[in-house]
């Protein structure tokens, strides 16, 4: 009986850290990301809303642990990745395998 309670615990212990990094992921996402032109800004909100360009507005979420985004141009799914101390993202979209690579401004 106590080793069934270990392995429970363990596996409980896993699942909260498997969650904890989409947590802490989508709180990087937050704020205003740039290419360098004003044209290609995107701004994620925290109740996963977003903006590109200050034009249109659309939706967002990590799902699978991909960034899905719906709503405008740049609709897909995408694969991510943080650096330069979350400064940097870059996604790469699944369907077509185009990266692009924003900073957080």
């Amino acid at each position: 009986m106590q080793k069934q309670l270990v392995i429970i615990g363990i596996i409980a212990l896993l699942v909260c850290v498997g969650f904890s990094g989409c947590i802490n992921d989508k709180s990087k996402f937050n704020g205003t990301w740039s290419t360098g032109s004003s044209y290609s800004t995107i701004t994620f909100f925290s109740d996963g809303t977003c903006s590109y360009a200050g034009m249109s507005s659309g939706s967002w979420e990590i799902k699978d642990g991909k960034l899905v985004i719906n709503g405008f141009g740049m609709s897909g799914t995408f694969e991510y990745s943080f650096s330069n101390n979350d400064n940097m993202l870059t996604i790469t979209q699944v369907a077509t395998g185009q990266i692009t690579i924003f900073t957080k401004q």
